[in-house]
């Protein structure tokens, strides 16, 4: 893996609009939080940015072929729509449908829904253009619900790519985004990503309910296992570019503080800004509060938004006619309660105009986080200034020192506003101080890092690809940590145990496990359940962490004393083989295999619906009392086995983890391992999965060991050098005149450690 990835940016539009000015191609700055945030993540490094231009349609040829060109230095990859495209895919389906749910607002959502073919196809250019230019080492970072569907396009074509997905609106509950007809091809869509993005605990605790509820996916508290693979998510709350608003050249005078008190909102022209409600408010303020007539001002500026979307031009018309009547019911020659400003302002005004208010109200009936709450406070070096805050907005969370209120309720608006108005200077300062103090190491490439971080450091899941799970392993490595691989012995290691119990494993295997634990930055473990004497003739020269009898027993990498790890009892042995063969009598080709730590039940060659039958009432038999009499009943393919309280792959792995607390684990299993396995897992940490149909697949496992040992740097060869092994041997005999030799389960004596 490269020390540098290269970002790849994907997002509905870039961050500009292509205008012909005089002849000549000007890219304005678009606006939105999106746009603004990745602005600064884009300048970094060689990073492309996908997206869609603008309208192009008016350009001739030759201003065409000069913005392909420009495009092309400016790192831009850009993705014509069409007029058509416009209409079904971004107003229809996006902004008529998508929008509206995301926030709640089912009253608005069209009686019929948009064809979704065309949301598909622009999906489908976006996912080709990431295909297309992709190369190895590539972070693919994918935006927003405009592209639902792209990362599940981009994984079947890349499946070892590393994508990262992030919302910016909110995700809602389940029961509101279940009216979407199009739910689960979404939710498939967006599970194509390596780590999914949200800017709320709230938000990625809908999706995870979504998923359970809706696709039936087990779901824990930071990720999910989807069709064989693990998908984390989790709260990545975006900041903002702290040098947008210093930069811009001087501002006008427009805003230039006056004797009024002054209320400033700052929205894009949305039906979830709030704004009439925000309207009726300072109305309702100034009928109730006649001595702030000719005293207070509200500052209203409303970015045009998608004009031509029926609601839209709605709404505008709504929040023109509320401004008039305000502005006619209480105005005077020489005061205008509201003044009104339906434009875009450049950077250097928009900070002058956070300065300048006394009061900031961000009253959003819904938002995923709002980048304009964190402005107005990074703006106020002065530390003055009161932050009005929706309780709905994603930025309610972090900004706790603002005014939260209820942007639905009037009379909570108006209450909160006298409020702001009255509140005395210490507790202004106090509340701004403490705000800054939030948001000052919460910049938008703070933001980008930690989440570029954490898609590189996840797995892609239950990485099914030998390669994959390799260069997994390597990158973590690559960043210095040091990585405990473990591997279970049977059914992983090997395909049939019963033939390694015959003639042990074969030289091609030994040899590859020698290998690797002579490279650095890996520790290996080798789990199994069979006897540790056995194990221990067999891994003579292999110096790996080996855990023999289901975890009971350990011994170190390179030494020759085994411990023992825990407590068993064995009262339960000789009734369980009663009751085992009871059952093997009336199974044909059932038999019990009898470990130290184990009895289990094979009926793999038994007929497969009695065996399966038999199985089913044999592991209820036994489930009955393991709680009484200490034992643990597993049901895997073609066995039931009981073994002794707390031995078990996940417990192992939890002493594995226990034991190497700084390193990352990697844990190669089946899929009938993978839920428990997982719960065991830390966040970062790996979980393998070769499994082909619920079946463990060791040719995966040892491609990905010979993977390793070929792209590991090799360690410096001390391993097993002749005073080592001395006084390995050393230690054994003087741990052979402490120790009781286990003669079954539950008889031996743990050697203290």
């Amino acid at each position: 893996m490269p020390a540098h990835r290269r970002l790849v940016i994907a997002s509905n539009r870039l961050p500009f609009t292509v205008e012909s000015v005089r002849s000549r191609l000007e890219l304005r700055p678009t606006t939105g939080g999106l746009a603004s945030a990745l602005a600064a993540v884009h300048q970094h490094g060689d990073n492309l940015w996908v997206g869609w231009p603008g309208d192009c349609s008016a350009l001739d040829a030759r201003a065409r072929a000069e913005l392909d060109v420009t495009l092309e230095q400016r790192r831009f990859v850009p993705i014509p729509l069409s007029g058509r495209e416009l209409i079904d895919y971004y107003d229809g389906i996006c902004n008529a449908a998508l929008w509206p749910v995301m926030h709640y607002q089912l009253e608005r959502l069209p009686l019929n829904f948009p064809p979704f073919e065309a949301y598909r196809a622009v999906n489908e250019r976006f996912a080709e253009a990431l295909i297309s230019r992709h190369r190895p080492g590539d972070t693919l970072w994918i935006h927003d619900y405009h592209l639902m569907l792209v990362p599940a396009m981009v994984r079947r074509r890349l499946p070892d790519a590393q994508i990262g997905f992030f919302l910016h609106t909110p995700f809602p509950a389940g029961d509101v985004f279940r009216v979407l007809p199009w739910r689960r091809e979404l939710l498939d869509g967006i599970l194509g990503a390596t780590l999914v993005g949200f800017q709320t605990a709230g938000d990625a605790a809908n999706f995870g309910a979504t998923l359970r509820g809706l696709m039936g996916y087990a779901v824990d508290a930071s990720g999910v296992i989807a069709d064989g693979r693990r998908v984390d998510f989790g709260t990545y709350p975006v900041g903002i570019d702290v040098d947008r608003l210093r930069g811009g050249g001087r501002p006008t005078r427009r805003f230039a503080r006056t004797d009024c008190r002054l209320f400033v909102g700052v929205d894009r022209l949305d039906y979830t800004k709030g704004i009439p409600l925000r309207l009726a408010a300072f109305e309702r303020l100034l009928a109730a509060h006649q001595s702030l007539r000719g005293g207070v001002q509200l500052l209203q500026v409303a970015v045009p938004s998608r004009e031509h979307v029926p609601a839209y031009g709605t709404l505008r018309r709504e929040v023109e006619a509320l401004i008039a009547r305000v502005n006619v019911r209480f105005g005077t020659p020489t005061w205008t309660p509201i003044r009104y400003f339906p434009e875009s302002l450049p950077p250097a005004d928009l900070a002058a105009l956070y300065r300048a208010a006394d009061v900031m109200l961000v009253t959003s009936l819904r938002d995923g986080m709002n980048l304009v709450a964190k402005e107005f406070v990074s703006s106020r070096d002065d530390e003055d200034g009161v932050l009005v805050l929706s309780e709905l907005t994603g930025a309610a969370g972090e900004l706790q020192e603002a005014l939260t209120v209820n942007p639905y309720s009037v009379d909570d608006l108006v209450d909160t506003m006298v409020h702001a108005l009255e509140m005395d200077p210490e507790e202004r300062r106090s509340r701004m101080v403490a705000l800054r103090l939030r948001t000052s190491g919460h910049t938008v490439q703070n933001w980008a890092d930690r989440f570029t971080s954490d898609i590189n450091a996840a797995t892609t899941g239950c990485l099914n690809r030998p390669a994959a799970a390799a260069e997994t392993i390597r990158a973590s490595i690559e960043r210095g940590l040091q990585v405990s691989l473990a591997l279970p012995f049977e059914g992983v290691l090997v395909p049939d145990a019963r033939d390694a119990s015959r003639s042990g494993p074969d030289p091609e295997l030994m040899h590859l496990l020698r290998e690797l634990t002579l490279r650095s930055g890996v520790t290996v473990h080798v789990v199994t359940g069979f006897d540790h004497e056995l194990i221990d003739e067999w891994f003579d020269r292999v110096p790996a962490v080996l855990w023999a009898e289901h975890g009971l027993w350990r011994r170190e990498a390179g030494g020759r004393r085994w411990r023992l790890t825990q407590w068993t009892a064995s009262e339960w042995v000789d009734d369980v083989r009663q009751l085992m063969e009871q059952f093997v009598t009336s199974t044909p080709g059932a038999f019990v295999e009898a470990r130290a730590t184990a009895l289990t039940w094979h009926f793999g060659r038994a007929d497969p619906a009695l065996g399966q039958s038999q199985a089913q009432t044999l592991a209820a038999l036994l489930q009955d009392a393991a709680d009484f009499l200490g034992y643990e009943v597993t049901v895997g393919a073609g066995l039931v086995e009981v073994r002794a309280a707390g031995l078990s792959l996940h417990r192992t792995v939890q002493k594995i983890i226990e034991m190497n607390q700084s390193h990352q684990v990697a844990f190669v299993g089946g899929a009938g391992d993978a839920a428990a396995i997982r719960e065991a897992l830390r966040a970062g940490d790996i979980l393998v999965d070769f499994s082909v149909e619920a079946h463990p697949d060791p040719r995966g496992s040892r491609s990905l060991v010979r993977e390793l040992v070929e792209s590991l740097v090799p360690a410096p060869r001390e391993a097993f050098p002749l005073q080592a092994r001395l006084k390995s041997a050393s230690d054994y005999i003087q741990a052979g005149l402490n120790a009781v030799v286990p003669t079954g389960i539950g008889t031996a004596t743990p050697i203290q450690e």
